[in-house]
């Protein structure tokens, strides 16, 4: 089922888009962090998540782009009540089965970060991937081909 329709402000980015708040989303959500206990802080922490979904077919560098986790900036949390915000883009995963969109959401999850300085101020940042490789390398010498020894590697 489709969600409540946003603002302008949620989906600036190209003007042609269209963005619905998505009840799907945050359902899966809920299941992915009570599911890893990697992600178990973020029931326990004061971050707030909000979950749409787009009718872009976006693309970067010639591959889709499925979902990405975007950090609302604080002159926008008066009109936007998140901390994050965790878009799908619905024309690129609307063939992916609900286990595959755990997984995605479970990506766009692990994107999530929040610090806290050493004055208890705390700020909130996308994290970057821990990984960037070509699928080939990967999949002819697997993940940790370039670890150091003792580290995982030979």
């Amino acid at each position: 089922s489709k969600g409540r329709s946003c603002s302008p402000v949620f989906c600036m980015r190209r003007i042609m888009e269209q963005c619905e708040i998505s009840e799907k989303y945050e359902r899966i959500a809920g299941k992915v962090i009570s599911e890893h206990a990697d992600l178990d802080w973020i029931s326990k922490s004061d971050v707030s998540i909000g979950y749409l979904i787009s009718d872009k077919e976006k693309s970067t560098r010639g591959g889709l782009v499925f979902a990405e986790c975007i950090r609302v900036k604080a002159v926008f949390r008066a009109y936007i009540p998140h901390d994050f915000l965790i878009v799908v883009y619905e024309p690129n995963v609307e063939w992916m089965s609900e286990a595959q969109l755990e997984i995605l959401i479970y990506h766009e999850l692990l994107h999530v970060d929040i610090t806290v300085n050493g004055k208890g101020e705390t700020a909130y940042m996308v994290r970057p991937h821990d990984v960037e490789d070509f699928r080939v390398i990967l999949e002819k010498y697997g993940l940790g081909w370039a670890d150091k020894p003792g580290k995982g590697g030979e």
